[in-house]
Protein backbone atom coordinates (compact mmCIF):
# COMPACT_ATOMS: atom_id res chain seq x y z
CA UNK A 1 0.00 0.00 0.00
CA UNK A 2 2.94 2.30 0.67
CA UNK A 3 4.27 1.80 -2.86
CA UNK A 4 0.80 2.23 -4.37
CA UNK A 5 0.05 5.47 -2.54
CA UNK A 6 3.54 6.82 -3.22
CA UNK A 7 3.21 5.99 -6.91
CA UNK A 8 -0.19 7.70 -7.16
CA UNK A 9 1.14 10.83 -5.46
CA UNK A 10 4.18 11.00 -7.76
CA UNK A 11 1.99 10.62 -10.87
CA UNK A 12 -0.34 13.38 -9.62
CA UNK A 13 2.60 15.70 -8.96
CA UNK A 14 4.07 15.11 -12.42
CA UNK A 15 0.67 15.69 -14.04
CA UNK A 16 0.23 18.97 -12.15
CA UNK A 17 3.74 20.27 -12.82
CA UNK A 18 3.50 19.55 -16.55
CA UNK A 19 -0.02 21.01 -16.83
CA UNK A 20 -1.71 17.74 -17.77
CA UNK A 21 -5.21 17.29 -16.35
CA UNK A 22 -4.39 19.54 -13.40
CA UNK A 23 -7.90 19.50 -11.95
CA UNK A 24 -8.01 15.72 -12.08
CA UNK A 25 -4.57 15.46 -10.52
CA UNK A 26 -5.61 17.71 -7.61
CA UNK A 27 -8.77 15.69 -7.00
CA UNK A 28 -6.77 12.46 -7.11
CA UNK A 29 -4.11 13.95 -4.82
CA UNK A 30 -6.63 15.07 -2.20
CA UNK A 31 -8.61 11.82 -2.44
CA UNK A 32 -5.48 9.68 -2.08
CA UNK A 33 -4.38 11.57 1.00
CA UNK A 34 -7.89 11.34 2.40
CA UNK A 35 -8.16 7.58 1.89
CA UNK A 36 -4.74 6.61 3.15
CA UNK A 37 -4.60 9.24 5.90
CA UNK A 38 -8.02 8.11 7.14
CA UNK A 39 -6.83 4.56 7.70
CA UNK A 40 -3.36 5.55 8.90
CA UNK A 41 -3.96 8.69 10.97
CA UNK A 42 -7.42 10.23 11.02
CA UNK A 43 -9.12 7.20 12.58
CA UNK A 44 -6.54 7.54 15.37
CA UNK A 45 -7.07 11.30 15.65
CA UNK A 46 -7.08 11.49 19.45
CA UNK A 47 -4.13 9.12 19.79
CA UNK A 48 -1.93 10.85 17.24
CA UNK A 49 -3.38 14.35 16.70
CA UNK A 50 -0.22 15.86 15.17
CA UNK A 51 0.03 13.44 12.24
CA UNK A 52 -3.75 13.35 11.88
CA UNK A 53 -4.11 17.12 11.54
CA UNK A 54 -0.97 17.20 9.38
CA UNK A 55 -2.70 14.86 6.92
CA UNK A 56 -5.90 16.89 7.01
CA UNK A 57 -3.92 20.11 6.40
CA UNK A 58 -2.28 18.64 3.29
CA UNK A 59 -5.70 17.53 2.04
CA UNK A 60 -7.06 21.05 2.54
CA UNK A 61 -4.12 22.44 0.52
CA UNK A 62 -5.04 20.27 -2.48
CA UNK A 63 -8.56 21.66 -2.40
CA UNK A 64 -7.29 25.24 -1.89
CA UNK A 65 -5.46 24.83 -5.19
CA UNK A 66 -8.54 23.28 -6.77
CA UNK A 67 -10.57 26.34 -5.76
CA UNK A 68 -8.45 28.55 -8.04
CA UNK A 69 -9.73 26.81 -11.17
CA UNK A 70 -12.66 27.78 -13.32
CA UNK A 71 -15.79 25.92 -12.32
CA UNK A 72 -14.77 25.69 -8.69
CA UNK A 73 -14.90 29.41 -7.84
CA UNK A 74 -18.29 28.99 -6.20
CA UNK A 75 -16.69 26.76 -3.56
CA UNK A 76 -13.86 29.16 -2.73
CA UNK A 77 -15.43 30.62 0.42
CA UNK A 78 -16.19 27.18 1.85
CA UNK A 79 -12.75 25.85 0.92
CA UNK A 80 -11.05 28.87 2.49
CA UNK A 81 -13.15 28.61 5.65
CA UNK A 82 -12.23 24.95 6.02
CA UNK A 83 -8.57 25.78 5.36
CA UNK A 84 -8.56 28.44 8.09
CA UNK A 85 -10.16 26.14 10.68
CA UNK A 86 -7.82 23.24 9.85
CA UNK A 87 -4.78 25.54 9.96
CA UNK A 88 -5.89 26.88 13.33
CA UNK A 89 -6.32 23.41 14.78
CA UNK A 90 -3.03 22.10 13.37
CA UNK A 91 -1.02 25.08 14.65
CA UNK A 92 -2.63 24.78 18.07
CA UNK A 93 -1.98 21.04 18.36
CA UNK A 94 1.65 21.48 17.28
CA UNK A 95 2.18 24.51 19.50
CA UNK A 96 0.85 22.78 22.62
CA UNK A 97 2.91 19.69 21.77
CA UNK A 98 6.04 21.87 21.93
CA UNK A 99 5.26 22.58 25.60
CA UNK A 100 4.18 19.04 26.37
CA UNK A 101 7.28 17.45 24.82
CA UNK A 102 9.68 20.32 25.40
CA UNK A 103 12.71 18.09 26.05
CA UNK A 104 12.24 16.24 22.76
CA UNK A 105 11.62 19.46 20.84
CA UNK A 106 14.70 21.15 22.30
CA UNK A 107 16.82 18.18 21.19
CA UNK A 108 15.70 18.82 17.61
CA UNK A 109 17.28 22.28 17.68
CA UNK A 110 20.74 21.99 16.07
CA UNK A 111 23.79 22.24 18.31
CA UNK A 112 25.06 25.39 16.59
CA UNK A 113 21.99 27.34 17.77
CA UNK A 114 22.39 28.62 21.38
CA UNK A 115 19.60 28.65 23.98
CA UNK A 116 17.90 25.59 22.51
CA UNK A 117 15.28 25.39 25.25
CA UNK A 118 14.36 29.04 24.78
CA UNK A 119 13.79 28.60 21.04
CA UNK A 120 11.79 25.43 21.62
CA UNK A 121 9.43 27.37 23.93
CA UNK A 122 9.38 30.36 21.58
CA UNK A 123 8.39 28.19 18.62
CA UNK A 124 5.56 26.63 20.58
CA UNK A 125 4.33 30.07 21.64
CA UNK A 126 4.40 31.44 18.07
CA UNK A 127 2.40 28.45 16.83
CA UNK A 128 -0.26 28.91 19.51
CA UNK A 129 -0.47 32.65 18.74
CA UNK A 130 -0.67 31.88 15.01
CA UNK A 131 -3.57 29.49 15.66
CA UNK A 132 -5.43 32.42 17.21
CA UNK A 133 -4.32 35.09 14.74
CA UNK A 134 -5.39 33.06 11.69
CA UNK A 135 -8.99 33.41 12.94
CA UNK A 136 -8.84 37.23 13.08
CA UNK A 137 -9.68 38.70 9.65
CA UNK A 138 -7.37 41.75 9.72
CA UNK A 139 -4.45 39.63 10.99
CA UNK A 140 -4.84 36.58 8.77
CA UNK A 141 -2.62 37.60 5.89
CA UNK A 142 0.23 38.73 8.15
CA UNK A 143 -0.06 35.59 10.30
CA UNK A 144 0.02 33.29 7.27
CA UNK A 145 3.00 35.15 5.80
CA UNK A 146 4.95 35.15 9.08
CA UNK A 147 4.15 31.46 9.54
CA UNK A 148 5.49 30.76 6.06
CA UNK A 149 8.72 32.59 6.91
CA UNK A 150 9.05 30.75 10.23
CA UNK A 151 8.52 27.31 8.71
CA UNK A 152 10.90 28.10 5.85
CA UNK A 153 13.38 29.09 8.54
CA UNK A 154 12.99 25.60 10.01
CA UNK A 155 13.62 24.21 6.52
CA UNK A 156 16.93 26.08 6.25
CA UNK A 157 18.20 26.04 9.84
CA UNK A 158 16.85 22.79 11.23
CA UNK A 159 15.72 20.19 8.70
CA UNK A 160 18.41 20.84 6.11
CA UNK A 161 21.01 20.57 8.87
CA UNK A 162 19.62 17.23 10.06
CA UNK A 163 19.52 15.86 6.51
CA UNK A 164 23.19 16.75 6.00
CA UNK A 165 24.18 15.38 9.41
CA UNK A 166 21.99 12.28 9.63
CA UNK A 167 20.21 11.63 6.33
CA UNK A 168 17.68 8.79 6.39
CA UNK A 169 14.18 9.74 7.51
CA UNK A 170 15.26 13.36 8.05
CA UNK A 171 14.35 13.91 4.39
CA UNK A 172 10.69 13.62 5.41
CA UNK A 173 10.96 16.63 7.72
CA UNK A 174 12.75 18.57 4.98
CA UNK A 175 9.97 17.90 2.49
CA UNK A 176 7.21 18.58 5.00
CA UNK A 177 8.65 21.94 6.05
CA UNK A 178 8.84 23.07 2.43
CA UNK A 179 5.31 21.81 1.79
CA UNK A 180 3.93 23.62 4.83
CA UNK A 181 5.66 26.83 3.73
CA UNK A 182 3.79 26.52 0.44
CA UNK A 183 0.45 25.95 2.17
CA UNK A 184 0.90 29.13 4.23
CA UNK A 185 1.75 31.11 1.08
CA UNK A 186 -1.32 29.65 -0.62
CA UNK A 187 -3.42 30.97 2.27
CA UNK A 188 -1.78 34.39 1.81
CA UNK A 189 -2.90 34.29 -1.81
CA UNK A 190 -6.49 33.58 -0.78
CA UNK A 191 -6.48 36.29 1.88
CA UNK A 192 -5.19 38.77 -0.70
CA UNK A 193 -8.08 37.77 -2.98
CA UNK A 194 -10.61 38.34 -0.21
CA UNK A 195 -9.23 41.83 0.50
CA UNK A 196 -8.73 42.99 -3.07
CA UNK A 197 -11.61 41.06 -4.69
CA UNK A 198 -9.10 39.73 -7.18
CA UNK A 199 -5.72 38.05 -7.07
CA UNK A 200 -3.07 37.23 -9.67
CA UNK A 201 -3.19 33.64 -10.94
CA UNK A 202 -1.11 31.08 -9.11
CA UNK A 203 0.23 29.76 -12.42
CA UNK A 204 0.57 31.70 -15.66
CA UNK A 205 -2.55 31.28 -17.76
CA UNK A 206 -4.69 29.97 -14.92
CA UNK A 207 -8.00 31.62 -13.94
CA UNK A 208 -8.07 34.27 -11.24
CA UNK A 209 -9.66 34.04 -7.85
CA UNK A 210 -12.90 35.98 -7.99
CA UNK A 211 -15.11 37.97 -5.65
CA UNK A 212 -16.40 36.67 -2.36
Amino acid sequence: MGYISGGILLVCIVMYVFNFQRIGSLVALGTTFLLFATFRHILLLWQDPINSFKSIWVISAAFLLLGTYKGYEKYQNKILFAGIIITCMYFQVCGLAHFRFIDLVSQMVPDYIPYRLFFAYLTGLTLVLASIGILIPYLRKAVALLSALQIFGWFLLLHLYHVIEKGGDEWIGLGESLTFTGICLLLVHYFYAVESKEAPPLVSGEPRLINR
